[in-house]
Formats: structure tokens, C-alpha cells, sequence
């Protein structure tokens, strides 16, 4: 198999020809001692960490997989219980982008997407809470709050008002690792809400990006390059088309599935507590079931976010610059909340249940509609300074809440509430947060810093991706990250 096939999407296609690498071939005619292969520890089984172990192994490289947590995926996590039995919710990434390379490594491993259901009949009328107003509103208008633009920017339609207030969106290239040249600087050196208004954004207009686009504390506190980068990978994403959808039976069947192709190179339930340069490598110390062992490597991948890489003892094997650069990179709070009831009442209004609020519980949705059947399950999505404010509750306390407000957007939702859940990401000790968001300077400024390997070790996952959040972002840094380990082993 050639190396590009390998290391520009073939890893499928590895799969499927390959389990175990090959031994090395014995000599010939002298007594020559077999080269054993390099031995990569990845730390971490999130998508990332999976992929670019299997991509390792697919190459002839010995690997060991260090997950602290019982359970492969990182912050791809289904939720199952307390729902009624066959159903279940995504507590992190859920949304399959038609991308090539990801629809291709799910195949290969029998995981199985499909669009969101349609709904048949009529279409629904939408519905807003704004302001402490709810409104309804025929399907296909934009919603009546739209008064807070001014008569121009009304005039648009969505996709003009990117062209109009993001101007460098033309010709921008969201797959680019890298952003250096003047103008990615300039953009990287403003906030994203200050650049909108100097296009002559009015504060409608800003509101209405936040909501759609904000990551981290919203537009205030990201970069206008990480804006403008966001923006131009959802407009690539659209034009792939709907080809993926949703995993079918739940987003973890995804990792689990590639986990079980590793077998007993993967190791759940091993904390990595410090990493040690030796003059072969780099030692790995882990605690698993309550003792330590260490591992050798010639090389370490770490794959897991940068709010949790500086949980371990690094000691000389990265610099102080590099643990400062990926010390710095935030994960944006995500707080998820779900009402589950035996009824959906909206419907028999004729109401679609995603709504944009702005009460506690911010953007909901109907996680079931388009689905036969009476039950629904309502999601709320909060980010930024919000979900931290709600994820300072109760589990209990969260519930309630959204019951609360839920029942104010879409009222009898009391009257067929069965049962409830929440998901605080910045409280999950493997994850401390949902997912890397970019201050300004940090696209530019540490650019590589954050993911350029650093002695033998190497770096994948969320904040080294060109879309943090995403499964097919989680994917392409493993497929960089391995090929830079595959380049320092053959220099």
C-alpha cells in the first residue's frame, strides 16, 4: 500500500486489508537482529486518538492506546439512561458532515448514517421566545424579531449578509493548518464583534451572529479569523450535501467500533500521569486500577484537549512556551439539558419545537421530530457564560429549570413530562469544556505552536483541528499528526 493512500484518507481502506502490521522480514543470509517496530503511545481514545492509532498500525508501528476514562469516544458520548428503553440523545458531537474521508472510515467499520427524518404532512409553524415574547411564525419567513436589523440589512438574504459583513470570506480556505499571511494577522489581531461592526454591522445583526456563530464567551472574546474560518467551513460543509446526517443507534457505536479493531493495544481506565525523555524515547507512566506501570516509546501522541494535556507531569519532554501556548487555548462551556415527554403538544398546534430563546435553556429543539411515534425529547443548548451559570446547579436543579422555561416556550410540557437529563462539559474532568475556541493572536501567534510536534512528541484532537467540534476535524488531525510521525521516522 503506498504511503500516500495511507496518510490522504486510506485508512479505510486499511482496515479492511489489515488488523495486526506485519512482522518484519527476516534476513536472508546473515544473522542480522530484526528491527522491532517504532512503538507510538497515543494518549487518549477520543476520535482522534483512534484513528491516528489505527492509521499507525496500518503503517507497521506498534501502538498503545492510554485512555483514562472506561469508555472509548472522549466527547463523543450517548446518553441512554434515565430515557425510556430504544431511546437516547448526543451529550457531544452528533451532526455527520459528508465528508469523504470520515463517511469512508465509518463504512469501513459497518457504522451506519442516515439524513434526519423528514417530517410528513404540513409543515410546522416556528416558533421564537425573545425579550419575553413568543412568537409563531410560518415556516420559510424569518422571524418577526428581525425588526432589530436596519431596512438594508433586512433586504438581505442570510447568505448575502455573510458576503456583505465578512468580506474575507472570498477566497478563504478553511482546510489550511496554517493562517500567516497580512491578512489572516489583521484578522487574528481584532475581535470578531469589532470586525462586524467596522463592515457596518448594526447590533441586530451581531446578536444574530452570536447566536449563530459564537464560540467561547461569543464574539466578544474569539478572534474575527476564527470567525471568518468557522463561517467558511460551514459554507464548505453545506456544499458536500446531506450525506451524512446522524449515526444510526447512537454517535458512540462510531468509536466503539474502531476501538474493538484495536483489541488489546487499547487500554481503558489508564490515567497517563507523566511522560519522561529517555535516550530511546520517551517513557509513559500510567495509573490503572490503582497501580503504575510504565510504557517505552519512540514517540508520543497526545490526543486530548488542551484544557487536560497540563494534567500531566511533562517535565523536560515540552518546553514552557509550548505547555504555555496549549495552557492557553479555552474550551467553550457547554451545558446540555433534555425533557422527555410522552406527548409532544406543539405538534398538535402545528408548531415545530426548535425554537431561539433567550431564556436559560437558550436554542431548543425536538431531538424525535420527523420520528413516529408520541414521545419527544426536548433539547436546550447553552454555551459561554450562560452554560456555566446553569452548570453551577443541581442536576436536579437543571431540570427544573428547563421544565421551567420549556413550558413557557411550549406550553403543556409539564402535563406529559417524564423524565429528565443534563450534561455540564466543563465539569467532566477528561474534557473540561466542549471544545477549543481561539482568543485573538492565538490562530496566528502560536499558529503552529499548537500542534507542531515538539521532540517526539506529537500532537491531534479539537484545538490542532481546522474545525474544533467536528468529527471530520477530529479525524484530519490524526491523519496530520501521523503523517508527521511517519516523516521524523523516516528522516
Amino acid at each position: 500500500m503506498r504511503r500516500r493512500d495511507l496518510l490522504t484518507g486510506g485508512l479505510a481502506l486499511a482496515l479492511s486489508s489489515c488488523s495486526r502490521p506485519h512482522p518484519p522480514a527476516r534476513g536472508s543470509s546473515r544473522a542480522v537482529a530484526p528491527r522491532l517496530p517504532p512503538r507510538v503511545v497515543v494518549v487518549g481514545a477520543g476520535l482522534a486518538g483512534l484513528a491516528a492509532a489505527l492509521l499507525l498500525r496500518a503503517r507497521g508501528h506498534a501502538v498503545t492506546v492510554l485512555e483514562a476514562q472506561d469508555r472509548p469516544g472522549g466527547r463523543i458520548q450517548t446518553i441512554r439512561s434515565p430515557l425510556s428503553e430504544g431511546l437516547h440523545v448526543e451529550a457531544g458531537a452528533k451532526h455527520v458532515v459528508a465528508d469523504p474521508d470520515l463517511l469512508s472510515l465509518m463504512s469501513s467499520v459497518g457504522v451506519e448514517t442516515a439524513p434526519r427524518p423528514r417530517r410528513k404532512g404540513p409543515p410546522l409553524a416556528q416558533v421564537t421566545h425573545l425579550r419575553g415574547v413568543r412568537r409563531r411564525f410560518p415556516v420559510g419567513e424569518e422571524p418577526p424579531d428581525l425588526d432589530a436589523l436596519t431596512a438594508e440589512e433586512r433586504a438581505l438574504s442570510f447568505r448575502e449578509r455573510l458576503e456583505r459583513y465578512l468580506p474575507a470570506l472570498v477566497g478563504f480556505d478553511p482546510l489550511r493548518d496554517r493562517h500567516e499571511d497580512a491578512v489572516a494577522r489583521r484578522l487574528d489581531a481584532m475581535r470578531a464583534e469589532d470586525y462586524l461592526r467596522a463592515q457596518g454591522a448594526s447590533p441586530g445583526l451581531v446578536r444574530g451572529m452570536e447566536g449563530a456563530f459564537g464560540v467561547g464567551d461569543g464574539l466578544a472574546s474569539m478572534s474575527a479569523l476564527s470567525l471568518v474560518r468557522d463561517v467558511a467551513n460551514l459554507q464548505r460543509e453545506i456544499g458536500l450535501g446531506d450525506g451524512g446526517g446522524r449515526i444510526l443507534g447512537g454517535a458512540d457505536r462510531f468509536p466503539y467500533a474502531l476501538a474493538s479493531r484495536l483489541g488489546d493495544d487499547l487500554h481503558l481506565g489508564a490515567d497517563v500521569k507523566s511522560l519522561e525523555t529517555t535516550e530511546a524515547g520517551v517513557r509513559v507512566t500510567f495509573e490503572r486500577r490503582g497501580e503504575r506501570s510504565a510504557v517505552e516509546a519512540t514517540r508520543v501522541l497526545l490526543a486530548v484537549p488542551s484544557t487536560v494535556v497540563l494534567r500531566i507531569d511533562l517535565g523536560a519532554a515540552l518546553s514552557a512556551a509550548k505547555r504555555a501556548a496549549i495552557g492557553a487555548i479555552g474550551a467553550t462551556s457547554v451545558t446540555r439539558s433534555w425533557i422527555e415527554t410522552s406527548q409532544r403538544p406543539w405538534i398538535d398546534r402545528g408548531e415545530s419545537a426548535t425554537a431561539d430563546t433567550d431564556l436559560s435553556l437558550g436554542r431548543i429543539q425536538d431531538e424525535l421530530e420527523g420520528l413516529e411515534g408520541p414521545r419527544g425529547i426536548l433539547t436546550a443548548y447553552v454555551s459561554g457564560a450562560a452554560a456555566r451559570r446553569l452548570g453551577a446547579s443541581t442536576g436536579a436543579a437543571r431540570v427544573a429549570a428547563a421544565l421551567e422555561d420549556l413550558e413557557r416556550v411550549h406550553p403543556g410540557t409539564k402535563d406529559h413530562f417524564v423524565v429528565g437529563a443534563s450534561k455540564v462539559w466543563d465539569e467532566d474532568p477528561f474534557a473540561r469544556g466542549g471544545y477549543a475556541w481561539f482568543a485573538p493572536g492565538q490562530l496566528t501567534e502560536a499558529g503552529g505552536t499548537r500542534w507542531a510536534p515538539e521532540g517526539r512528541v506529537h500532537f491531534a484532537g479539537c484545538h490542532t483541528s481546522h474545525r474544533p467540534g467536528f468529527m471530520h476535524g477530529a479525524l484530519a488531525s490524526a491523519r496530520r499528526a501521523v503523517r508527521e510521525i511517519v516523516e521524523a521516522e523516516e528522516a
